[in-house]
């Protein structure tokens, strides 16, 4: 999946990311800005930690606000990113993200935070899927971030993890992630 095969599917915006670690920040969350933002230093805001110690060309390709039309002025529920290695092939992972702003995990269970997250991921993929834009056993990889929290309960993990499983998708909630190589990804 490449943003060029997401013309007239979606409205989205890619970036090409070479560096060690990558910071992940979603912007309109913490400065009331627009979309996912990468920093190749530590941002000022809390942040999703891709490790890239080997330098894997990674392509990001964030959705725009409202990027997945329905019909005209209905819009599919989305996550806020995607990313791969750059030249995806059918051997290659494919990483999709939602973030969350909070700085205690009660939050997320009163105001349902985790289950909005994984639904956000499920109509992407799904979503996705029905454009063809990603194959039906395509090899996917999700994380749900909370960058404000430093380690989460195991119902929250088993949650996430449990959720996704049905729909094909290798998920985690945690705020890091290792990028070994072009086939290897590593959820912490």
């Amino acid at each position: 999946m490449e943003c060029g095969k997401l013309e007239g599917v979606c409205r989205c915006q890619s970036e090409v990311l070479t560096t060690e670690r990558i910071y992940l920040v979603d912007l309109k969350a913490v400065k009331n800005s627009s979309g996912v933002k990468a920093y190749n230093q530590e941002p000022e805001y809390e942040a999703l930690i891709l490790e890239n110690q080997n330098h894997t060309v990674i392509e990001l390709v964030a959705f725009d606000e409202n990027a997945f039309e329905i019909r005209r002025g209905k819009y599919e529920k989305q996550c806020e990113c995607a990313l791969y290695p750059y030249g995806l092939d059918e051997v290659s992972w494919l990483l999709f993200v939602e973030m969350k702003y909070t700085y205690n995990e009660s939050n997320i269970q009163r105001d349902d935070w985790h289950k909005k997250a994984v639904e956000q991921i499920r109509s992407t993929v799904n979503f996705l899927r029905s454009k063809g834009a990603i194959a039906e056993d395509e090899k996917l990889n999700a994380i749900i971030s909370f960058p404000k929290i430093s380690s989460f309960s195991s119902w929250l993990a088993d949650y996430v993890r449990l959720e996704l499983k049905s729909d094909g998708v290798n998920a985690r909630c945690t705020n890091k992630a290792t990028i070994v190589d072009d086939k290897v990804l590593i959820l912490a």
